[in-house]
């Protein structure tokens, strides 16, 4: 039957450590191990996250480096970015349709030169992958934990304008070939 819970009852237990919960298919860190350890765990106030938890969206340290491989690929003029052109020939492989693919490039593309420069192009692709794979939702607006690393990137991003009037036709052909891949 149901015993009732007693002052007694809590007394004899409250010393008593309880089993960490089981999952299915899910490891749990070893928690007498991590009771034991002389590190200290790490403070909030110097987590560089100002959420406290991440988004959906972060990028962890592989999926960056997957996609920094990818970079020199598709930068097929050599000067740091990848245009609209490159995009579309990698994006399109995704399956998204070319609307969703151009809302990725608008929230990638920051500031605004119609190229993706080496960061850029990994918050494009982890996008891409966070809503084709991950099945998350297009997001309105970049989300935190991405935007991060564009203001990290901001002194590089600035490098390399020559004045050429190719950044705004490379958008335009990207437009073009994603609308002519429906």
């Amino acid at each position: 039957g149901i015993q009732k819970i007693t002052p007694q009852l809590v007394n004899h237990f409250k010393d008593t450590p309880l089993p960490p919960p089981r999952f299915d298919g899910i490891s749990l860190p070893n928690t007498t191990q991590a009771q034991t350890s002389s590190v200290p765990a790490p403070s909030p106030a110097i987590s560089t996250n100002t959420n406290s938890s991440p988004d959906a969206y972060s990028m962890t340290p592989s999926e960056r480096s997957r996609y920094d491989t990818l970079f020199p690929t598709y930068s097929t003029k050599n000067d740091g970015y990848v245009y609209g052109n490159e995009a579309v020939a990698l994006f399109s492989k995704s399956g998204l349709d070319r609307q969703t693919l151009r809302a990725v490039w608008n929230l990638s593309d920051a500031p605004v030169d119609n190229r993706l420069s080496k960061v850029e192009f990994a918050i494009a692709m982890h996008l891409i992958v966070c809503i084709s794979k991950k099945n998350l939702p297009l997001p309105t607006t970049l989300p935190p934990s991405l935007a991060a690393l564009q203001v990290d990137n901001s002194d590089a991003s600035s490098v390399g304008s020559n004045g050429s009037n190719s950044a705004p036709s490379a958008m335009a052909a990207m437009s073009m070939n994603l609308a002519m891949s429906s």
